[in-house]
């Protein structure tokens, strides 16, 4: 912990000159999550090598790590919007059935705090006028009844 605290001082100290130099060897794809300029330059190369099985996943990640930037990005370019709200496949996590991806993701954010991804995808949700009733759309396995 203490070293990476030590090397991001290091850096900071080094000219601009020779951090140009050394960013000149370390590939695109290293430097997308760097800062905002990268990511809009190169974020092309993720979609690339992400496998398609995996991209759900990446997209987890994203939201659990409540990065609102790359999200929107996501939802804004991606043709993917359509694969993520058909009804094809079902997602299931902690009993629920969820119709799409898109409602699993919701509760994904709610479950792990992630307040500015959950607001990106309502408010996409409200613009594709998709949001009436969607508690409704989910169904619940294994209700006990309490005696």
């Amino acid at each position: 912990m203490e070293t990476k605290h030590i090397c991001h001082k290091i850096v900071h100290i080094l000219p601009k000159e020779l951090i140009r130099v050394i960013q000149g060897f370390i590939p695109n794809l290293f430097l997308i999550f760097t800062n905002t300029f990268y990511y809009n330059n190169y974020h092309y190369l993720l979609k690339e090598t992400i496998l398609y099985n995996k991209y759900d996943k990446y997209i987890r990640y994203i939201v659990k790590n409540d990065f609102d930037f790359i999200l929107n990005k996501i939802l804004n370019e991606n043709n993917n919007n359509k694969i993520w709200l058909s009804t094809k496949k079902k997602y299931t996590n902690k009993n629920i059935i969820y119709n799409n991806f898109f409602y699993f993701l919701i509760d994904y954010c709610i479950e792990k705090d992630s307040i500015k991804c959950k607001n990106i995808l309502n408010n996409y949700l409200k613009e594709q006028r998709l949001c009436q009733n969607r508690h409704k759309k989910n169904k619940y396995l294994h209700i006990r009844w309490k005696t």
